[in-house]
Formats: structure tokens, C-alpha cells, sequence
């Protein structure tokens, strides 16, 4: 039996897959060409969030510890701001949340919003007709795609966080675990970064994934405070990781033990870094961007 085709501001959608706990609903999307895409809505510390996704399909960044980037199946293009507004009023509609609440549309669902800039920003230029929605857009950083995302957010007159995803801060090792930033040095995205937060007052958030035995040495926390000590408008949000296995690279991505957000936090805090800790309240199976696609079969 096929999943009943529901109609979303005059877009056509189906739900092929749904799963909720602890206030976080899940969505596996399917668009009228077949195209596929995940959604995400949830609460944490009282704050209500949609994540969106910016393409359907598998995304070109192929960083290891993703899985829309590795083992994401189905038809690849980008998703219309027609598409993302349909798929966001569908979300507040499951979550049963209402308009008037204060929610956070944030851009860091499948694939990279910020090379699908147009459609990003457009829709993000329809939604801010409301006065409580709030935006954010996530990026791995590559420098022309960020340099032409600001371009357009500056001209169209919008407000939008950019939450840079760090995760690695020694450069070779993020080009083997994130291949796309190969040739976009750290320096260049946070001098961009940082000019972007001078001119718009907009704090920089930096994701950073603990990820068990990767990134979470003594050193990988000095090499990060190397890179913000001194710069303006920064803050890092140690999270806690996504358990994923790649079975390319055969790299287990694994949580890291608790004590480690503290460390981290307080090698950062005695620079001066400001910088706090999120852990995860996405525990549904299957929860990772990509894996509902990538295990769904009609």
C-alpha cells in the first residue's frame, strides 16, 4: 500500500516514513518526482526547531561521518523554496505547534543549503514575513559557496545565523574526514566568518561532534583554541555525535565519553572562547540524516 499523497500550501508530499519520541518527530519525505528527503522537528530546552533539508538525494560533501553523504540512496537535485515552505507548514502542523510560537527554521537537514543558495534564501525571504520564526543555515564551509550565500543574504535584506561545522580543527585531518573542504583553508572560511558577524552582528556558532578517539585528543581542543583565541563573535557548541559506521573507510563515528565536553570546554573558557555543550535529544532509530532513505524500500 502506498502512503497517502497529502497537500502541503498546494505541493503534493508524502510521508513515507515517520517516527517520534521524546518530543522530536522524524519525516522521510517523497516529493512528486519520487525525489527523497528527511525532516526533523523538536524541542530542546523549550525551544522549538524544524530542520530542514536543502537536497534531496546524496550530497556531493561526502564527509565520512554522514550519512547522506555516504550511503544515502535516491534521485539528487535541489529542493525548491516552494517545496521547503510546504514540508516546514506540514512539520508545525504534525508537531502540533502553532504560529505564534517562537520556532527556529534551521538549514542543516540533508546535503549543503548554502550551494543550494537561491532556493535558501528565497524561502527563507517567505518565511521571515512572520516575526517569530528565526533562521539558521549550517555549512562544512567551502569558500565561493560561502562568499555567495552571505552576497545574497546581505542583499535580500535577511537575518540568518551561520553555524559553521567544524568538527576537525587540524586541516589535514578534516580533508580525510570531510573531503570537500580540501583547498579551503580554516583561516580564509573564519576570516569570512568573522567579517560576516562584524557587519550583521550575527554570532558565529561552531558545531563541533565529539567523536570518540577523532577529535577529542587534549591537542584537537589547543588546536581549536589556536584558531578562535582572539576572534570576534565565535562561540563552539560541543554536541554529541551520531553514531554511524561508513562501511567505505570502515571508521567507526562513535559518541566520546562525557568527560571530554568539560574538557573541551574548559581548555576553550580559559581563552576566553565562550562555548556550551548539546546533547542529543534525537534518539530515534535511524535518526541521522540520510539513514531513513538510505533503509527505506516501498
Amino acid at each position: 500500500m502506498f502512503p497517502e499523497v497529502l497537500e502541503s500550501e498546494g505541493v503534493p508530499l508524502q510521508i513515507l516514513k515517520q517516527g517520534s519520541k521524546g518530543g522530536t518527530l522524524k519525516l522521510l519525505i517523497k516529493f512528486e518526482d519520487g525525489a527523497m528527503a528527511e525532516y526533523a522537528a523538536l524541542i530542546y530546552k523549550k525551544r522549538k526547531i524544524v530542520c530542514l533539508s536543502s537536497r534531496t538525494g546524496k550530497c556531493g560533501r561526502s564527509c565520512g561521518f554522514c550519512a547522506t553523504g555516504t550511503i544515502c540512496e535516491g534521485k539528487s537535485r535541489n529542493i525548491t523554496w516552494a517545496e521547503t515552505l510546504a514540508v516546514f507548514f506540514l512539520i508545525i502542523k504534525l508537531a502540533s505547534w502553532l504560529f505564534t510560537d517562537k520556532i527556529l527554521a534551521s538549514f542543516m537537514g540533508q546535503n549543503e543549503a548554502m550551494a543550494n543558495a537561491t532556493n535558501t534564501c528565497n524561502a527563507i525571504f517567505m518565511l521571515s514575513a512572520h516575526e517569530n520564526f528565526s533562521f539558521a543555515v549550517s555549512t562544512i564551509g567551502q569558500k565561493e559557496n560561502l562568499i555567495e550565500f552571505i552576497k545574497l543574504v546581505k542583499s535580500m535584506g535577511l537575518k540568518v545565523k551561520i553555524q559553521f561545522s567544524l568538527h576537525f580543527p587540524d586541516q589535514r585531518v578534516r580533508q580525510k574526514h570531510m573531503p570537500a573542504t580540501k583547498g579551503n583553508s580554516l583561516k580564509d572560511i573564519l576570516n569570512i566568518l568573522e567579517a560576516y558577524y562584524k557587519e550583521t552582528g550575527m554570532e558565529i556558532c561552531v558545531n563541533y561532534a565529539l567523536f570518540k578517539e577523532l577529535n577529542c585528543r587534549i591537542n584537537d581542543f589547543i588546536l581549536l583554541r589556536r584558531l578562535l583565541k582572539g576572534r570576534d563573535g565565535f562561540y563552539v557548541k560541543f554536541s554529541e555525535a551520531n553514531t554511524f559506521y561508513n562501511p567505505y573507510t570502515k571508521i567507526l563515528y562513535a559518541p566520546s565519553e562525557g568527560i571530554f565536553y568539560a574538557i573541551g570546554g574548559r581548555i576553550l573558557s580559559a581563552a576566553g572562547i565562550k562555548n556550551k555543550e548539546f546533547h542529543s535529544v534525537n534518539d530515534i532509530e535511524g535518526v541521522a540524516c540520510g539513514m531513513m532513505t538510505s533503509l527505506y524500500s516501498e
